[in-house]
């Protein structure tokens, strides 16, 4: 998690140097990325804690075209939140039957 929030960091140092290289403000990065270095901060100075968790999301759809198209929003939505999502490849049914 640290190495995936110094990452996001970087990401995120990289939008705010190319706006401002564009003399352009997006206050919404610049608020998101004192989030994610004071989550660091926290993470690194032992005041938080981090706990490894499963969530699994099951979709539904008619044909595979759309549940292709509403799992790509759910992983859109997910990593919009800092969360990795990973799609099940084998033993789907046997997953489901337990």
């Amino acid at each position: 998690m640290m190495v995936m929030l110094n990452k996001e960091l970087q990401k995120q140092r990289a939008g705010l140097y190319a706006y401002e290289m564009k003399q352009i403000i997006n206050p919404a990065l610049e608020i998101q990325h004192q989030d994610t270095k004071a989550v660091l901060e926290q993470l690194q100075k032992g005041n938080e804690k981090l706990f490894n968790i499963s969530l699994y999301i099951n979709c539904k759809a008619k044909s595979h075209e759309e549940l292709e198209l509403i799992t790509k929003k759910v992983e859109a939505e997910l990593n919009s939140i800092l969360i990795i999502p990973r799609i099940p490849m084998f033993r789907m049914l046997q997953g489901l039957k337990r």
